[in-house]
């Protein structure tokens, strides 16, 4: 593992972000090996030669004096590769200096600026709660001020409202008075005349002898006195009363009060006069307060909005030294040396080791901000051949000169000798079948392959195997030997090449699903040894790579209404999928939840598979699927999500998000009735009835009710009908398309007198009675009350008799009566 630092600048700081990559590190002689034809090793492959079978001194390529473009293989050189060496100094050290100085100058500035902006707005916010202050204090003194006018003026109204009463009451008490004097006057006068009658009887009772008028005396002498007791008891109520004064002295105390208060100029009441001064004082103390205050905020305003200009000019001084510094990025001359060893197995069985070493020499760029960056030239690594001959029968391995780049890893080859005989030469092969498919496994695929390898050397080379290579990590992931078979057309085309006839080969392969993210090549190979890595002698051919289609592709055959539910149908092929569980969602994109979710079949598609042959599931990729909905989500996009996952579909999986459609809009209850009619003594009613609010609502009722006596007649279950043109006209209600209905009804004798009334209901329970939907049609009346009568015969005979003979024709409530009537002279009919 190798880590690369990346050097960033975040603020005024160097930040270095590590990054952990994995490199080839070669150990001994024998890493990555590989067996190969001199002719057919990459050509990013060179090395060096030892002839001791140890390393020998390097052979260095020069570098070339054009630089290469390495924007794209800059991220993997860093200082953590061990192959890279700084050789020099910060070649713009010198020039960088006095723009760093400005630029510490600068910040120094800034610092200052900034804490001095920081306090000169502390003293403003103070200001500003000083502000505030003053105001609340000079709110509150006013108010005070207004309560104590208030007060004044509210006791002149009470003592003006109590005089106005006292003025009231002494009128009342008055009146009382005088008729108290009217009633002594007339207690006086009674009185009066009972003395007189008194003294008058006791006169003619004592001096004069009348004894006989004792006892009318007696009664007079009471009624006197009696008289004189009320007389004087309504005199001393008169005397005595006290009241008149006290309500005079209570009139003239306020009215003394009301014109002290009139004469009073000042706007509180004698007893407020400290608290309204207090109050005046703190309104004239704050308020020159709040003045000094206000001037104070504009000082300060202006102290900041000068510290703020200063401010923005030493930003503006630090920019450009900054920018100068960015044109005068550090940079330092670094070397690379990048090696290549190659393993050469000599006939013998012995190996020989050849190193190689191209030097590159570059430049180190470490900007301001961004990360560290390098610019290389490219190198070379000469031209080899082996140098050991073993003879005309093997031929001399080698490998061509090769430009090594920064990105170029050092590497180690293995180069093999090969017999030296024309029938070697002739090597060919075709690819005509890949085909991958599911494998029992939920981490492996099968790779089906078919063609044909043809070579010369199958003469001697008698097992035949293919062999899958990742050609990213180098990795043999699938090897398998096969028995050739006929093959006429690699007969064909190479006729004198030997077993031609006999070259087919068609296997199937397990091989890791992760594998399929990499170019897989393959290899036919006809070898010696009795596995396909034991051989001494090989004959390869190498096929284009396999580069299997890593999208994610999907259709929707269908998303309709069907039967009331919403059917949807497709496709869904990736070989991203990290297990065989399909599973197919229905969301909700406008209020952004699930509605629900069902575990598809995965259905047979061989149309898919032949257009994408490499994707694994392609040939199982179908799904199909039904969705109960519900009111709620009328109106809403709704978006199919098909999930290819492992037996846990929430983690670890791959989607697809078909587009989002409205597939329901409107909550409008739409119904016609295309007929409602009397046929053959039943009554047949036929429509449709489309709503969205049926949803959830599966159960449909025809129900008669009597509108005339207002109750239910009679109702019929129904087996909603296929209604395709109500479907074409209203193809956003879900059940448009099963919304039509034809029943009849027996006769009731309701129904020849009163108005039905036809409802249709879709409800949730199949009795029809809680959570449901009505149309309600309009009332009609079936049948009519006609009574219809044809006089066929008058005859009168001779006789004074008459005969009458006639048909009356009778409906009613549907039944015809006919009846022959005969009539006497006298006779009625009734």
């Amino acid at each position: 593992m190798t880590e690369h630092k990346k050097m960033y600048k975040a603020g005024k700081r160097w930040v270095v972000a590590t990054l952990t990559v994995a490199s080839i590190a070669v150990a001994g002689t024998t890493v990555n090996s590989q067996v190969a034809h001199a002719d057919t090793v990459s050509g990013t492959e060179t090395q060096q030669v030892s002839n001791d079978g140890n390393f020998s001194a390097p052979v260095t390529g020069t570098a070339t004096q054009q630089a290469e473009d390495t924007s794209a293989s800059n991220a993997s050189d860093d200082d953590n590769d061990p192959r890279i060496k700084v050789i020099s100094g910060d070649m713009n050290k010198a020039a960088r200096a006095s723009y760093e100085k400005q630029a510490q100058e600068a910040q120094q500035q800034i610092n200052e600026y900034n804490n001095g902006i920081e306090q000169l707005k502390e003293q403003q916010t103070k200001n500003e709660q000083a502000v505030t202050y003053d105001q609340e204090q000079i709110n509150q003194g006013n108010q005070q001020l207004n309560q104590l006018r208030s007060a004044k003026l509210s006791k002149q109204k009470d003592l003006h409202a109590q005089l106005e009463e006292n003025i009231e009451q002494r009128k009342e008490w008055s009146a009382h008075i005088a008729e108290l004097r009217s009633e002594w006057h007339k207690l006086y006068d009674v009185y009066q005349k009972a003395h007189v009658q008194s003294e008058k009887l006791y006169d003619l009772y004592f001096h004069q002898g009348h004894t006989e008028l004792r006892e009318e005396y007696n009664k007079a002498n009471k009624v006197d006195q009696d008289a004189y007791k009320a007389f004087q008891e309504k005199q001393d109520a008169v005397i005595h009363e006290t009241k008149t004064v006290e309500l005079t002295q209570k009139g003239t105390q306020l009215s003394n009060q009301m014109m002290a208060l009139a004469n009073d100029h000042n706007p509180y009441l004698p007893e407020d006069k400290d608290k309204y001064e207090q109050a005046q004082k703190q309104v004239e103390t704050y308020t020159t307060q709040l003045k000094n205050e206000q001037a104070t905020k504009v000082n300060l305003a202006s102290k900041i909005s000068t510290l703020q200009a200063k401010l923005n000019n030493a930003e503006l001084q630090l920019s450009n030294a900054n920018g100068m510094i960015d044109v005068y990025t550090p940079w330092y001359k670094v070397e690379k040396k990048v090696t290549q060893t190659i393993i050469f197995n000599l006939p013998d069985g012995t190996q020989r080791p050849v190193l190689r070493v191209g030097t590159l020499d570059g430049i180190k760029r470490v900007p301001t901000n961004g990360p560290v960056s390098y610019e290389w030239p490219t190198s070379k690594w000469p031209a080899f051949t082996a140098p050991w001959n073993f003879g005309d029968e093997y031929i001399v391995p080698s490998v061509p000169a090769q430009t090594v780049y920064s990105n170029t890893p050092d590497q180690t080859i293995t180069l093999s000798y090969t017999v030296a005989k024309d029938f070697a030469k002739e090597n060919y092969g075709k690819l005509t079948s890949v085909i991958i498919t599911p494998s029992n496994g939920s981490t492996m695929a099968r790779l089906g392959l078919e063609g044909w390898h043809v070579a010369d050397a199958s003469r001697v080379l008698k097992y035949a195997y293919i062999i899958i290579k990742d050609q990213k990590t180098g990795e043999i992931v699938a090897e398998t030997s096969y028995a050739p078979l006929a093959s006429q057309d690699a007969q064909q085309a190479y006729p004198k090449i030997a077993n031609s006839n006999q070259a087919k080969f068609s296997v199937v392969l397990n091989i890791p699903l992760k594998n399929l993210n990499d170019p897989l090549g393959v290899i036919a190979r006809y070898t010696n040894g009795d596995s396909y890595d034991t051989g001494s002698l090989n004959a390869d051919y190498s096929f284009g790579p396999i580069k299997a289609d890593m999208g994610s592709h999907a259709w929707l055959d269908q998303c309709a209404f069907v039967n009331g539910k919403l059917h949807v149908a497709g496709w869904h092929a990736t070989n991203q999928a990290p297990g065989a569980t399909h599973t197919i969602i229905l969301f909700d994109a406008t209020r952004h939840c699930e509605i629900g979710r069902t575990t598809a079949g995965n259905d047979l598609r061989n149309d898919v598979q032949a257009v994408y042959p490499t994707i694994y599931n392609a040939g199982y990729s179908g799904f199909s699927a039904d969705f109960d909905v519900t009111p709620g989500v009328v109106g809403d996009q709704l978006q199919i999500v098909s999930r290819w996952s492992g037996n846990d579909t929430n983690t670890n999986y791959v989607d697809y998000w078909f587009p989002a459609k409205l597939m329901m809009s409107g909550e409008d209850n739409n119904a016609y009735l295309d007929q409602a009619k009397v046929i053959n003594n039943h009554f047949t009613v036929a429509g449709w009835h489309a709503t969205n609010q049926a949803a959830g609502r599966q159960y449909h009722t025809i129900i008669l009710f009597d509108a005339s006596q207002n109750r239910e007649l009679t109702r019929i279950s129904v087996t909603p009908a296929e209604r395709a043109d109500v479907a074409r006209a209203f193809p956003q209600i879900f059940n448009a398309g099963e919304s039509g209905f034809n029943v009849s009804f027996d006769l009731l004798p309701e129904m020849a007198t009163d108005n039905i009334q036809i409802i249709s209901r879709w409800s949730k329970s199949q009795d029809a009675n809680t959570d449901y939907v009505d149309y309600w049609f309009a009332p009609l009346r079936l049948l009519t009350d006609d009574n219809k009568a044809a006089l066929d015969q008058i005859s009168l005979p001779t006789t004074s008799s008459k005969s009458l003979a006639g048909m009356l024709l009778i409906k009613r409530s549907g039944v015809h009566i006919t009846r022959l009537l005969s009539l006497t002279p006298g006779s009625t009919v009734s």
